[in-house]
């Protein structure tokens, strides 16, 4: 018998694993190159032996197909984190914009408490002006300080 085992007549036979194999990854490459354009990507890069680099992960492909593969692998995607993750750490600080509240005029009914301490936030609190009963009593004037408070905001 000319044909394979469990084929029809004039199909040709029944492909073998191999030939399916080369057929799918045929199909994948081409469905790659029409979504993906190699150009853009930053680190394709064709040597002058004719084979492709991947100049993230320093790997050799004999393909554009075997390329975009890699790109798709788990090498690549880590490789991709940990570069961005690199950048976001040694990106620099960008300067904030100056916010600032609207400057009210001294008033002297207040007395004002300004908390200020390095690589931190300044806090500015306004109490209303009153006089203490026990000046010798801290613990006590804190808690009617606290209770008092009319306002408290963040330089």
């Amino acid at each position: 018998m000319d044909r394979e085992w469990g084929s029809k007549p004039g199909s040709g036979g029944a492909a073998s694993a191999q030939n399916e194999a080369i057929d799918r990854r045929e199909r994948l490459r081409r469905l790659a190159l029409e979504t993906i354009d190699l150009a853009k990507d930053p680190y394709f890069m064709r040597n002058h032996l004719g084979s492709y680099e991947c100049k993230l992960c320093l790997t050799l492909h004999n393909n554009e197909g075997n390329y975009l593969a890699h790109t798709q692998g788990k090498r690549h995607q880590t490789n991709l984190a940990k570069r961005a993750a690199r950048e976001a750490k040694e990106a620099p600080a960008l300067p904030q914009p100056n916010k600032r509240k609207k400057v009210q005029p001294y008033d002297k009914r207040y007395q004002y408490l300004l908390f200020a301490a390095e690589l931190m936030r300044s806090l500015l609190s306004r109490f209303l002006a009153q006089k203490l009963i026990n000046p010798l009593r801290s613990s006590s004037h804190i808690g009617i300080l606290t209770q008092r408070c009319s306002r408290c905001s963040y330089i």
